[in-house]
């Protein structure tokens, strides 16, 4: 399962063989563990959210432009049905944050005021969405639906960097499929990324910006907010699961923020299962029909070339009959 809180490392006791702890009682605890470890996976993802995650902010107001205090709002995840609320504050505004990449609904309810409801909002890695809601006086049975929004502008800090999205992970020829390292160098800035077909068993050493290429440290890598790092030469790791599990990765290749302590950064997020399962068997071929001749070699035929790559995900909620409901998460 794709599933970024399956990252969570929950560790069972050994059994020691001490009169105090007999197996049977071991094998008792061991789905009371378990359960424990279910219930952590949320609060695992939250505490490992740094830089992974987007926010919506905004303010409510009515007709006039007055703000409008402990109204209530509700942001849904589309894919996973996951719901948070809040209420705005007297200054008439909201914050909610720790969301992870994906697409979002906003809606805004207060008594003497028609219902208001946005749509279509896209949250990538480390974005922050201004959704300012303004009310009609009338039932709350009626309900005003905004079904477009402008593009989310990052204004809280200086850096750059570009978000390389699900689509492009799958749909950029790669040769090998083996980690993010050729696809790093498709945000603006990145040279040298390296060889996609290897294994960057001693970390990754591009050039960023106007740098030269820095062969010790420079450039970190996170894994769904864990440093992924070569430690002894400080180098970026760009290994990854699968690439296919990957839902989003970005690149700031200047400003990196404080937190990252690298002044270029990449940060991968893998994909959560949806509310749905989805499964995918694929095959991705080169073969000499579809290559060009060399320049110089018109005349020849094209050198036998035939690679296939087969693979396959499947995704979707955790659910253990009468324990626990991975759905609506």
């Amino acid at each position: 399962m794709n599933n970024s809180a399956s990252h969570a490392a929950c560790t069972l006791p050994a059994y020691t063989g001490q009169r105090r702890s007999t197996p049977k009682q071991f094998l008792r605890a061991v789905p009371a563990l378990a359960i424990l470890c279910l219930a952590l996976l949320p609060a695992y993802r939250a505490g490992s959210s740094q830089g992974i995650t987007g926010s919506i902010t905004g303010t409510v107001t009515d007709p006039s432009g007055s703000v409008i205090g402990a109204a209530s709002v509700t942001v849904r995840q589309e894919e996973t049905n996951a719901i948070h609320k809040t209420t705005t504050s007297d200054a008439g505004t909201y914050t909610v944050t720790q969301l992870p990449p994906g697409h979002y609904d906003v809606k805004v309810d207060k008594t003497g005021f028609e219902a208001y409801q946005q749509k279509g909002i896209t949250l990538a890695i480390d974005q922050k969405a201004e959704i300012d809601a303004q009310l009609t006086v009338g039932s709350e049975q009626q309900n005003v639906v905004v079904t477009s929004t402008g593009p989310v502008i990052q204004t809280e800090d200086s850096s750059i960097g570009q978000v390389i999205d699900s689509q492009a992970i799958q749909n950029t020829p790669l040769n090998g499929r083996l980690s993010v390292m050729g696809l790093v160098a498709l945000a603006p800035g990145v040279q040298s990324a390296g060889a996609q077909d290897q294994l960057a068993v001693r970390g990754m050493t591009p050039a960023i910006g106007t740098g030269s290429r820095n062969a010790y440290g420079g450039l970190g890598n996170t894994l769904d907010g864990v440093t992924n790092k070569e430690v002894t030469l400080q180098r970026s790791e760009p290994e990854i699961p699968s690439i296919d599990a990957l839902s989003q990765f970005k690149v700031l290749t200047t400003g990196a923020p404080a937190e990252f302590n690298e002044p270029a950064q990449v940060i991968v997020v893998t994909a959560s299962g949806a509310n749905q399962y989805h499964g995918e068997l694929l095959e991705y071929n080169r073969s000499k029909g579809t290559s060009a001749k060399p320049f110089f070699g018109a005349g020849k035929p094209r050198p036998p070339y035939e690679r296939n790559e087969f693979g396959g995900n499947f995704s979707g909620p955790i659910t253990i009959p009468h324990l626990y409901n991975g759905k609506d998460r």
